[in-house]
């Protein structure tokens, strides 16, 4: 006679490695109040008004992130004038990537990650792969880590895109946060029959 027994597994967003090492979970969530215009600046040098998105990120992450990244996808003709500030539930607003891209065109699924590489501020338009957070032109590898924290993050994280030049418009196209962490980060169970 053969027994059947349910197990109950959880899935999580990331690889699930077993033994003395720790399960991690990652999970994205993508801003839903998007596409949004990015308005001009009255002047150069002068940024105009931020053009603010949000998301909520409804996950818990009651023991902490281990790993923040955010995408963007941008439609802009100077990528330079634009300058990106990110907040979260319990960070405050942290300028992640500015004033690069010189007048290159457009982000497209563009990620900054602290495991990225260094922007080519000059002639990197239009940014496409996994990048450090730069301003200015200077390379900042840990832009991202004020969010690697080990509070709860789940609620409202906000980005706010200013354009500091005037004559050249843009687009807000669409945004995400991926945070990595461990569990309770993962979302689903499955059942597993073992026979």
């Amino acid at each position: 006679m053969r027994k059947i027994q349910t197990i109950a597994v959880i899935l999580v967003g990331a690889a699930v490695t077993l033994g003395a090492s720790q399960a991690y979970a990652q999970v994205s969530v993508a801003s839903t109040n998007v596409p949004l215009p990015i308005a001009d600046g009255p002047a150069p040098n002068t940024p105009g008004p931020p053009t603010i998105s949000t998301l909520n990120f409804v996950v818990t992450t009651t023991n902490g992130v281990t790993d923040a990244d955010i995408q963007w996808s941008v439609t802009h003709t100077f990528d330079a004038d634009l300058e990106f500030t990110l907040s979260s539930p319990t960070v405050a607003g942290t300028v992640v990537f500015g004033d690069c891209g010189g007048g290159g065109n457009n982000f497209t699924n563009t990620v900054i990650s602290d495991q990225g590489v260094a922007p080519n501020c000059g002639a990197g338009a239009p940014f496409t792969g996994t990048f450090q957070g730069s301003l200015n032109g200077i390379v900042n590898p840990t832009a991202m880590a004020p969010f690697n924290v080990s509070t709860e993050q789940a609620g409202t994280w906000t980005l706010s895109v200013t354009d500091d030049s005037p004559a050249d418009t843009g687009t807000l196209d669409a945004w995400s946060i991926t945070l990595t962490g461990p569990p309770p980060l993962p979302v689903e169970l499955m059942n597993l029959e073992v026979k």
